[in-house]
């Protein structure tokens, strides 16, 4: 191997080396992205198991959310469900 083969050879090492050194952060940004999207997305999964699991199903639903309507004042005005109410 000849000087110039030897420094060409360096050349090419060297210009191998920016390019990792340059490429590594970017890979490592990529990785990093992809893991925390997949904790967000496990974590809305956990959430929404959790809430459709807390929902209540069934015909006590149906007669708990009416007693929250009339809890609350009735249902809201405008729906149709109003009643006349004679003038005294």
């Amino acid at each position: 191997m000849t000087g110039e083969q030897t420094q060409a050879l360096i050349g090419m090492g060297l210009t191998f080396a920016i390019l990792v050194v340059m490429v590594l952060p970017s890979l490592f940004g990529i990785v990093r992205e992809r893991r925390i999207d997949r904790e967000i997305t496990r974590a809305r999964r956990a959430l929404e198991a959790q809430r459709s699991a807390e929902r209540p199903t069934g015909p006590a639903a149906a007669t708990r959310g009416a007693a929250v309507l009339l809890h609350a004042g009735g249902p809201p005005r405008g729906c149709g469900t109003e009643r006349a109410v004679p003038a005294p």
